[in-house]
This record gives C-alpha cells, structure tokens and sequence, in this order.
C-alpha cells in the first residue's frame, strides 16, 4: 500500500481531477496531507500530521480492482467517521466509502460518495449520548447536509441493531459488482447500492464513470474532524 501523494505513475486523469477540484474551492491540503501511517505490533495505524491537523489522509492499495469481495473486523469504541474505500481515484479523496460512522448521525453499513456527488445512502443512521458510549444505542435522524441516495433490499434499525455486537467486533462483508455495492454486517444484509441510478435528480453516471472509471484502488481513511482521528 502507498499513501496516495505518489504518483510517479500516476495517469493525466489525476492532473486534471486534482485541477478542477482546486479551481473549484478544494483546499490543496486536502491532496498534500499524507498523514502519519505505520505498522504497530502487526496493525497498520493511521493518524494525522501533525497530529491534531485535522486534516484526511488516505492508504491506498498499489494495485487496483474491478469487482471486488471485502471482509474485515472493525471494533469501534469511541466516536469515529470513517470506513474502506471502493474504486478510489489515485488523487485521494474521491471514491465510494463502504461506512462505520461510529458518531451520532452515522451511517454504518451505509455508502458514501467521496468527492462524487457526496450523498449517502444508508437504510437508517444511529444515535446515542453526547459522548458516543454505546450506552443508549438508537436510531437518529439524516445529516440534512447529505443528498440521501437510494438503497434496496435494506434492513431496519432493528434488524441492525440485534446484528450489532456492543462493544466488541463486528463483522463487514461487501461486495462491490459495478455500479452496485452490497453490504453486510454480521451475516445482516444492509443494503444495495446501485451507484449507477443512486434515485438523484440531474445525476449523471457518465460523468462519474469517467472519474473513477470500473476500476480503483481499496483505501483505508484517516478522517478530518474535531473527535479523532478515526
């Protein structure tokens, strides 16, 4: 894996994604900051640098893959915005993000569309106290800022939340067969995104096909926000 600042080979398409994204108001920082990646007693651990910054990074995978079957434990015990990137771009910030928002107004087992649009689709969002102690685990309400996306054969809260182990880890499976990306928790179906017709007015899947193409990079995040680095 790299941190996605390299780009010794990297095509023209990043010159020319990376340009419109400046010329439109994206702070370059947000494609200089690499963040702090190193292996820890066998783990990869992600931070901010400096620490504190603020700022996303991502770890990317060399190669990259069309249709891909991911898995992966994620134990969250603390407040985090965060989640495995599908088909992103070398440039970094610009993919389809498979969520574990463990925060209020988080969509786990939803997708979000990074630098494409940025709208979630998520069957449902979770809530609880201030602090995010998992101690009153409940359904919240959408983030009015996101376009809410469509997804099929969704689950309900309910269904999740009995699926959900407190406090301990759980279990991702998706599966992404472009444009569709499936996700399970725990053996629980989530939902299905069609990335392709995601149910938004004026989308257009071409302009996104040519963005991010049938084929990307896995990435791990280091997200910005005021709670961590998670």
């Amino acid at each position: 894996m790299r941190t996605r600042t390299n780009r010794k080979s990297a095509p023209g398409k990043i010159k020319s994604v990376v340009r419109w994204h400046r010329e439109n108001g994206t702070p370059a920082e947000t494609f200089d900051h690499t963040g702090d990646w190193q292996v820890t007693e066998g783990a990869i651990v992600g931070g901010q640098k400096p620490a504190g910054c603020r700022l996303t990074a991502y770890l990317i995978t060399e190669k990259q893959f069309g249709d891909v079957e991911v898995e992966y434990e994620i134990r969250p015990d603390w407040r985090t915005d965060t989640g495995i990137m599908l088909r992103q771009h070398l440039s970094g910030p610009l993919g389809f993000q498979t969520l574990c928002d463990h925060r209020p107004g988080g969509g786990i087992g939803g997708v979000f569309t990074n630098g494409l649009g940025s709208y979630l689709a998520t069957p449902f969002v979770v809530d609880d106290d201030e602090n995010f102690h998992v101690k009153n685990f409940r359904e919240g309400k959408s983030d009015s800022r996101f376009t809410q996306g469509a997804v099929t054969e969704a689950s309900t809260f309910d269904a999740f939340r009995d699926a959900w182990n407190l406090n301990d880890s759980n279990r991702f499976r998706c599966i992404g067969t472009e444009p569709t990306i499936t996700i399970w928790i725990n053996d629980l179906k989530i939902g299905t995104v069609d990335t392709g017709n995601p149910g938004l007015p004026d989308y257009d899947a071409s302009q996104i096909q040519r963005l991010v193409g049938t084929e990307g990079h896995l990435g791990l995040e280091v997200h910005s926000n005021d709670f961590g680095n998670g």
